[in-house]
């Protein structure tokens, strides 16, 4: 049902048909120029000791899962990161809380609602006068990702030598407006 529901999403039919993404690889982000999508992409993962692509997509066996969802789901591993630049979302723990919401606007991702589901529980029992605060960073990714075209099937390598600002204004993408300091809870 999840995937079924997640067709029914701008491109996202279009993107699952290009089949399942191929890796992307640090050496091609390496090579990009400072200024641009893919050097920033680059120092982002380089920096903070991240993954490429956040979980290894292999080890989790996503190519098992039933279409759409093995290429969303594999597909999220592989931008979520990327997405933070290209959205303008910080890596902190209230941005990740709007940048799920974001993915849940543009393609259905079950596993942002599953995630966006605990953290408003674990909000609601442990810090129930911060959850009017926790509705609206939600609310303000989901409203982010609805007002934006859909990024599941863009040609990233294809990009990455393109300033990030020029490959914002190219793909249509506002950069995220947090109501609050994006460090606020740390």
């Amino acid at each position: 049902r999840a995937g079924e529901a997640s067709l029914a999403f701008p491109g996202v039919p279009d993107a699952v048909a290009q089949g399942w993404p191929p890796k992307f690889q640090l050496s091609d982000l390496a090579a990009c120029p400072a200024d641009s999508l893919g050097g920033q992409f680059h120092r982002l993962i380089v920096e903070n000791k991240f993954d490429l692509e956040v979980l290894d997509r292999d080890v989790l066996g996503l190519s098992k899962l039933r279409p759409p969802l093995d290429y969303l789901n594999a597909r999220a591993l592989q931008c979520h990161d990327l997405w933070h630049i290209v959205g303008g979302y910080h890596t902190t723990a209230l941005h990740e809380v709007a940048i799920s919401g974001f993915q849940l606007s543009q393609f259905g991702h079950n596993y942002s609602a599953q995630f966006l589901a605990v953290v408003t529980t674990k909000s609601a029992i442990l810090r129930p006068e911060a959850i009017g605060l926790l509705l609206e960073i939600i609310l303000t990714g989901w409203r982010h990702g609805r007002t934006t075209p859909s990024l599941l099937g863009i040609d990233w390598p294809g990009i990455w030598a393109s300033p990030t600002d020029t490959v914002r204004q190219r793909l249509g993408v506002d950069t995220y407006r947090s109501p609050v300091p994006p460090d606020l809870v740390e």
